[in-house]
């Protein structure tokens, strides 16, 4: 006869991974033009984290909007770009980038396309 006796234990949760996949930190952009952010949320246990749960903020201008794709312009200044986002079980995580507006002729200066 065969006789098993196990002990329950404990997995801790893992809390996701964020990425911003677009654009790249450290850009350099003109003011009024359009940014187009992308990102996304990795679960080890869920996979993708559901994209309700994916929030942009600046830390110049706060919330900017929520999911995994974001097309807006931004004011002059340096701002860190922040996504945020939460799984199933409520754990949450972050990736940031730094984006650099600049008045189109400082653009010109720094050796960008005009």
């Amino acid at each position: 006869t065969l006789k098993l006796n196990s002990t329950s234990f404990l997995v801790n949760e893992k809390a996701p991974i964020m990425i911003i996949t677009s654009p790249s930190t450290g850009i350099n952009v003109s003011t009024f033009k359009i940014i187009n952010f992308a990102g996304l949320g990795y679960d080890p246990e869920d996979g993708l984290v559901n994209e309700t749960t994916l929030s942009w903020f600046s830390n110049i201008t706060g919330l900017l909007g929520t999911g995994v794709q974001l097309n807006i312009s931004l004011p002059m200044v340096i701002h860190t770009i922040k996504l945020n986002g939460t799984d199933s079980d409520g754990n949450t995580a972050s990736d940031s980038i730094v984006v650099n507006v600049m008045q189109r002729r400082k653009l010109c200066q720094v050796g960008m396309s005009c």
